[in-house]
């Protein structure tokens, strides 16, 4: 195999692929990366990449080209695509993951992600290192919704592990805020990757507090989604743990997942789901007693993540975040 077709082997497995074969490895990681998986065909599964990524004019070649010369690399097409493979870029979805760029058209809600978000002390203020209080981190998502916490007493602080920040949660420390479109259990998303230390005890990534209570509670070693107070889907995973969550709201039942860092899947479980409204007052974290647990990137949408949009997110997430714990 040539030193161009054993780095796109590596790049397209390191992006997912469970294939030993160079053809049937690319098709994984294109579609993994967010091709229409309508066809077997490789050119058209790249040519669906590369219109996930905004190239859609030119010759194949000519929007890869732009592609990855988008990505700043430069030479001839197969020393850039040699060059994007080794580094491992070439099949990793652009970040920060705005709901534009995932195609999520009409999606309210937020994106908090510790990589490409601002973590500030106050709204304005000193960025927040390591030990520092949190008073404001940006919303990534393209949409106005601010991420916020004015009260002293009531910021979580920032914890940097492996250079990664994230926010940490304990007793009465949490951020807030006020979605412009309220979100309805019925088509809900949130994926979250969170830390739960070696402490007992219960955290609260989020909440939704407005019009009914609803919230992902992470207790010891049960994680559970709670519509109007009441436990739905709920799984057992050990602790101290670090995993991606998914959450599916949808109008028949709601499903609850975890994987750990790698992208595997570690539990799921699914229940019935009433008509309940979340609504648009949420928070990371809660004003009670919480153990120390910690949040790295979080999104609730109001927009129906199916698995073949989840795939794409929790491929960028473990390329970002498998280092982290």
């Amino acid at each position: 195999m040539s030193s161009l077709n054993h780095a796109l082997l590596l790049a397209a497995q390191a992006a997912g692929a469970t294939a030993t074969d160079l053809g049937t490895a690319l098709r994984q990681a294109l579609v993994i990366s967010g091709a229409t998986p309508s066809t077997t065909d490789l050119n058209a599964l790249w040519a669906s990449f590369l219109g996930t990524q905004g190239y859609t004019s030119g010759s194949l070649n000519d929007r890869l080209y732009a592609y990855l010369a988008g990505k700043g690399y430069s030479g001839s097409l197969n020393d850039m695509l040699l060059a994007s493979a080794t580094a491992g870029d070439l099949f990793i979805i652009e970040y920060p993951l705005s709901f534009s760029a995932l195609g999520m058209t009409g999606a309210g809600g937020i994106v908090f992600d510790s990589i490409e978000s601002a973590i500030l002390q106050s709204t304005g203020g000193a960025v927040a290192g390591n030990g520092d209080v949190i008073g404001d981190v940006q919303n990534v998502s393209g949409t106005a919704a601010t991420i916020t916490q004015g009260t002293g007493a009531n910021k979580p602080t920032n914890t940097v592990t492996n250079g990664i920040g994230a926010i940490t949660l304990g007793n009465s420390l949490y951020l807030g805020g006020t979605l412009a479109d309220a979100i309805g259990s019925t088509s809900f998303s949130a994926i979250a990757v969170v830390y739960s230390p070696d402490i007992a005890g219960s955290f609260y990534p989020f909440v939704f507090d407005g019009d009914s209570l609803d919230y992902l509670l992470v207790e010891n070693a049960s994680w559970e989604f709670r519509l109007d107070n009441a436990s739905f889907p709920a799984v057992t995973d050990p602790y101290p743990v670090a995993r991606i969550v998914r959450i599916r709201g949808t109008g028949a039942a709601t499903s609850l997942a975890t994987y750990n860092l790698a992208g595997v899947l570690q539990q799921s479980n699914t229940g019935l789901q009433p008509g309940d409204l979340i609504g648009t007052s949420f928070k990371i974290g809660y004003p009670n007693t919480q153990k120390a647990g910690e949040v790295a990137f979080i999104m609730l949408t109001n927009y129906d993540i199916d698995d073949t949009l989840f795939t794409t997110i929790k491929s960028a997430l473990v390329s970002r975040f498998g280092g982290w714990r």
